[in-house]
């Protein structure tokens, strides 16, 4: 399909060789036969494209009807637990509890993207994820500042709270997603 790297393999197996003393194998097989061992050794190598995509992956993040957090992601799970660790980059982020969160994936999703593969998921997903809790974040603060009555330049998010700064005065994350969920 496509070029993702252009790589000097011959230069990073020679490196490999070096490091591993390809070279002294013998001298280490003939100690190893005096002690009454075996000795082998073998070579295996791979390219696997990390991060690449053929096309731009997708994300999205929305309030359901019965207040759960849906998390719609183009790859699907297949034993890498993409439920939970969604779940975790957008908690971390919002102070919203990793109960109230709920992957959609597949077809049904309407969302183009990749799939998953190797480290690929979170490099591209677990990226966007972050991205749109730190947005959620950031379009959470105009909420705030109108539920607070107070203006958003006054108003500071820290562990799931938004807040006046210097004041007790304070809405969560939740409280502010519960409020607006039907809008």
């Amino acid at each position: 399909g496509f070029v993702y790297d252009s790589g000097d393999f011959g230069a990073v197996l020679d490196k490999a060789l070096k490091k591993a003393d390809w070279a002294g194998f013998e001298q280490r097989l003939a100690e190893s036969a005096k002690r009454g061992r075996l000795r082998g050794r073998g070579i295996a190598t791979f390219i696997e494209a990390s991060g690449a995509g053929r096309m731009p992956d997708d994300i999205q993040v929305r309030i359901e009807p019965d207040g759960k957090v849906g998390l719609y992601a183009s790859t699907q799970s297949g034993g890498q637990s993409h439920e939970t660790t969604f779940a975790q980059i957008v908690s971390e982020r919002t102070g919203i509890p990793m109960e109230r969160f709920v992957l959609k994936t597949g077809d049904g999703t309407r969302i183009a993207g990749n799939g998953a593969g190797g480290s690929k998921t979170m490099v591209g997903h677990g990226s966007l994820f972050s991205i749109a809790a730190m947005e959620i974040v950031e379009k959470g603060l105009k909420l705030a500042a109108q539920a607070l009555e107070a203006p958003a330049q006054d108003i500071e998010f820290d562990h799931g709270e938004y807040r006046i700064k210097g004041t007790d005065r304070r809405i969560t994350m939740l409280q502010l997603m519960d409020q607006h969920r039907n809008e």
